[in-house]
């Protein structure tokens, strides 16, 4: 009887390692969710909310005596939104600890050692008219017939590199520079 029990888990045994042997592989992960609430009529496009604006390979001859980069439109989205008696959409932008040294109200170039010098990043309106750091950019809601806000807004803006007029050297290299923003409604 021992022998038969002994067999019978050993044939166990090797049938459930022969399963295993040709079963696919296994993939494990996980996935987390995150986001924010806010005391707001509109969400912002999600993507919208961390952009990154490719202001491309810029050579130093466009900055030199205050030249500039060609501007590059960026956009903020909005959705969802429900309005009332609102009628304008504010934004400010403000640099996370980099506005520049050299213009203020400008974006600095932070490159691996710093902030670049000869030249910064200049916000504008989507029709090209600068906006300081810390300044208030207003556009009017997109209305319906009824001159209710629509659901779905867009906030349209330009940027680009400012060469320092007063300056002879312009540091080269990549940059990332950050810049906040803060929307409010009136």
């Amino acid at each position: 009887m021992k022998t038969v029990v002994k067999t019978a888990v050993a044939a166990a045994l090797v049938m459930g390692f022969a399963s295993f042997a040709n079963a696919a592989g296994t993939n494990t992960g996980n996935v987390t969710f995150s986001g924010t609430i806010e005391d707001s009529p509109c969400s912002i496009v999600v993507g919208d909310e961390h952009q990154t604006v490719n202001l491309g390979h810029i050579g130093t001859g466009s900055l030199t005596n205050g030249g500039q980069s060609s501007a590059v439109d960026f956009h903020i989205g909005l959705e969802n939104c429900a309005f009332t008696t609102e009628t304008t959409m504010n934004t400010v932008f403000s640099a996370a600890g980099n506005e520049s040294t050299a213009n203020k109200g400008n974006i600095a170039l932070m490159g691996a050692n710093g902030e670049m010098e000869g030249s910064s990043i200049v916000l504008a309106t989507y029709k090209g008219a600068q906006i300081k750091l810390g300044d208030t950019d207003v556009q009017n809601l997109v209305v319906d017939a009824a001159g209710k806000g629509l659901a779905d807004q867009t906030l349209n803006f330009k940027a680009w590199v400012q060469g320092d007029a007063t300056t002879t050297t312009i540091d080269t290299g990549e940059f990332s520079s950050v810049v906040n923003f803060a929307i409010s409604y009136l």
